[in-house]
């Protein structure tokens, strides 16, 4: 599906925070705090949120844009190479990465485009003057940086996960919606590196068969929608702050 434009600017409007918010609300009103105090909660974390100027924060538009140019980069058969992998390609001409920008977005700028995969290390430029495809899932963070518009998706989809299983009932209607998790507080340090590895492939690999999925069962001959709805599963790590074991316990 064209986007319109990548790099337009996302706005959280109040509607959209409400939403949001509601189920933390419910959970802190259910963990025994009152709302005056939850709103002077939230009035501090604001305020502190703000103050911080160590992490610079980018709105690049909408990721999903993003993503869609580097599945067209490593399904179309324009960017493969003889051997199935990705083509190194030229910024700009017949074939090139402007081409990939074009037919995801034809309204974006394609220079911009590339210097927001270049800053996250998605391409890198080569000795020759291409640019080669680095990761096959769009990275939105490094240290110091990160994208704006897909950890706000992330946690509005965590909240809207959440959401729905607080409303849930047995009339509801539609795909359920579910939380899992797999994780222990018995790992060394050592052994949480290697497990955060481990799982980091194996759940790219899982990713690209689901992206397939969806892939072989899009209908692009059906007629445009003023509204569209997101279908898919996000991945996360789990790394906690440490906790204070209780002996009592």
């Amino acid at each position: 599906m064209p986007v319109s434009r990548i790099q337009k600017k996302t706005i959280i409007t109040r509607r959209r925070a409400e939403s949001f918010l509601f189920p933390m609300a419910m959970f802190l009103g259910v963990g025994g705090l009152n709302q005056k105090d939850a709103e002077a909660s939230f009035s501090s974390a604001y305020r502190k949120a703000l103050a911080k100027r160590e992490l610079k924060i980018q709105h690049i538009g909408h990721y999903m844009g993003y993503q869609e140019i580097i599945a067209l980069w490593i399904k179309d058969k324009r960017f493969i190479s003889n051997t199935g992998h990705p083509r190194l390609l030229e910024e700009t001409g017949k074939n090139s990465f402007a081409t990939l920008v074009r037919e995801i977005s034809p309204n974006s700028d394609s220079g911009d485009a590339l210097a927001i995969f270049l800053r996250y290390g998605n391409v890198r430029r080569t000795r020759t003057g291409k640019y080669k495809l680095v990761r096959r899932f769009f990275v939105s963070d490094i240290p110091g940086k990160i994208a704006f518009e897909p950890i706000a998706y992330f946690l509005t989809d965590a909240s809207t996960t959440a959401r729905h299983l607080l409303r849930r009932n047995e009339n509801s209607r539609g795909p359920s919606h579910y939380w899992r998790k797999a994780e222990t507080t018995e790992l060394s340090d050592a052994h949480a590196r290697k497990f955060s590895l481990f799982a980091k492939e194996r759940s790219i690999t899982f990713l690209e068969e689901l992206d397939d999925w969806l892939d072989a069962h899009k209908n692009e001959g059906r007629r445009k929608l003023k509204k569209r709805r997101r279908v898919g599963v996000g991945v996360f790590s789990v790394y906690s702050d440490p906790e204070v074991i209780d002996a009592s316990a």
